[in-house]
């Protein structure tokens, strides 16, 4: 009796693994392309709400993802591309890193370079 649970933990995971979506993938963007994050600026001071926006040249997303240390804080999947990002209740000179990444209709993605801005 006690292979039951573990069968089944295997069968679990090989389930999960299959049934997993693995197609996307983070091929370059093509040649003459951008996709970076303009506003902030990187190692600048904010406060309040700061308006992260973005360039796209040469990219087309379905939706794009924006991150603050690590965590995905918005999705998008229409114009404009920007997120209000209320820094109110942060901690004075706390630093933190934003990030975009943007998925086209074939779910392959591309990320924008981080960008680290400081709290007022």
């Amino acid at each position: 009796m006690k292979k039951m649970p573990v069968t089944l933990a295997i069968l679990l995971v090989a389930l999960t693994v299959i049934g997993c979506d693995h197609s996307t993938n983070n091929e370059p963007p093509p040649a003459g392309s951008g996709f970076t994050i303009i506003n902030p600026t990187h190692e600048s001071f904010v406060d309040g709400t700061v308006n992260i926006a973005l360039s796209l040249q040469g990219v087309a997303p379905e939706v794009i993802e924006f991150y603050i240390d690590g965590r995905i804080v918005e999705t998008r999947t229409e114009a404009p591309w920007q997120y209000a990002w209320n820094t109110a209740t942060l901690p004075s000179n706390s630093s933190h890193t934003i990030k975009a990444r943007a998925y086209n209709n074939a779910n392959s993605y591309t990320s924008s370079q981080d960008v680290t801005v400081r709290i007022k």
